[in-house]
């Protein structure tokens, strides 16, 4: 017989188990936000999003309030960061830094982030970006042209 706390872990792995869910994780960790500014920073559709958020909020991953007729999404436990961090540096075998990483803003959404945690980067003008998902660099291309 399985141990309650495996089926639990194995549930919440489940939740994680989505390249999409683990996008809007790394989006959460510094800010809550709404899913139109998370539909926006990622280039998809809301429904889609929601979707997503609907089986994380399920797992307890993350959490709602309500600011008047906006609703904002954040992680419910910094454990989740941690844990998604490890699975990050496992991937990209990096260690997870003993020392602080300086902080770049997204130019398109300005939110913060370190540069090894940046979705996509590029140079534009002798300049390196970072960006937070798919749909901040789709705009900054749209607005300067081609990243180097």
């Amino acid at each position: 017989m399985t141990s309650r706390i495996f089926i639990k872990q194995a549930n919440l792995v489940k939740a994680l188990s989505h390249p999409s869910r683990l996008e809007l994780i790394h989006l959460l960790r510094s800010r809550a936000l709404t899913v139109s500014q998370m539909a926006k920073m990622l280039g998809k559709r809301q429904a889609y999003v929601s979707q997503h958020l609907l089986i994380l909020k399920r797992a307890k991953v993350t959490a709602s309030t309500r600011h008047g007729k906006e609703i904002y999404y954040e992680v419910a436990d910094p454990h989740i960061s941690t844990v998604c961090d490890s699975l990050f540096s496992l991937v990209h075998q990096t260690p997870l830094s003993a020392s602080p990483e300086p902080i770049v803003v997204d130019p398109v959404c300005k939110m913060e982030l370190t540069p090894s945690r940046a979705s996509y980067t590029g140079q534009y003008n002798g300049v390196r970006y970072y960006f937070c998902g798919r749909g901040c660099i789709r705009q900054f291309k749209s607005q300067h042209g081609v990243l180097v």
